[in-house]
């Protein structure tokens, strides 16, 4: 008989093979555990950054909700409070306007006639005044209402860039616009 050839593999003895055995499903069973981990790790890392981007989400809305609610008091505080007598003048308008506060908090303000014409702007822009918002929907819901408005974005009419309108009317004593 020939001399066993060294480079021939000697079969694996039964303690070898139950080595091996437990080795590859050890390491098969690690690695099945760890897909399981990092598909719920993954699912729960989305469920909190879900909850994180709501709640900053409502967070922000509230916070502008509440600077929307401010500025619409002080637009309305403002039509109450101006002087009925200087409703129909162009230049006494702007001159009470130009003096308040009002006009720091907002880009343009401006003063429409009871038929929706623009009649006084600040700061004056040309070719403002005059420009009819009769068919514009805030200025019907406004006249219908009587009750200051955040208007839907429209594009201006002066200058075409889109704005977002805060609409109050000025009343008179009996109720009147």
């Amino acid at each position: 008989s020939d001399p066993p050839d060294k480079d021939e593999m000697k079969p694996l003895g039964i303690k070898a093979k139950v080595a091996l055995a437990t080795s590859i499903t050890s390491i098969l069973m690690i690695a099945l555990v760890t897909v399981v981990q990092m598909q719920r790790m993954k699912a729960d890392f989305t469920k909190v950054l879900f909850t994180q981007q709501t709640a900053l989400i409502t967070r922000t809305a509230e916070e502008l909700d509440d600077k929307l609610t401010m500025l619409l008091d002080i637009i309305a505080l403002s039509a109450r409070q101006q002087p009925v007598d200087i409703a129909g003048s162009t230049e006494r308008l702007r001159a009470y306007y130009q003096d308040r506060a009002v006009l720091a908090l907002f880009d343009d303000l401006l003063v429409l006639s009871p038929q929706g014409v623009v009649i006084a702007d600040a700061p004056i822009q040309p070719g403002r005044v005059g420009i009819d918002a009769s068919d514009r929907a805030y200025f019907r819901t406004v006249m219908r209402t009587r009750k200051p408005l955040i208007a839907e974005p429209v594009v201006g009419r002066s200058h075409g860039q889109p704005i977002v309108q805060m609409v109050a009317p000025v009343l008179n004593a009996r109720g009147e616009v």
